[in-house]
């Protein structure tokens, strides 16, 4: 695993001295994430709301899940 300003930026497979990226993250400057990248079995998206909360994610294959808080961020 390699860390970045404190947050996961990759997963690396090392085999026999041969490295192989699995993963990819990439996150804002306040540690939301807003990319993840397994290219061989996702790729996500991450959206905020302006409290910083999630409010949805989706992928390239139409795939998506949206959020929604009550009043008092639930």
């Amino acid at each position: 695993m390699v860390w970045q300003d404190n947050y996961l930026h990759q997963i690396v497979r090392i085999d026999g001295g041969q490295r192989t990226q699995l993963a990819k993250y990439q996150q804002k400057a306040n540690g939301q994430l807003v990319e993840a990248d397994a290219s061989q079995f996702y790729h996500l998206f991450y959206e905020y709301d302006k409290h910083g909360r999630l409010i949805r994610w989706h992928d390239h294959y139409h795939t998506w899940a949206r959020y929604e808080y009550d009043a008092i961020g639930r």
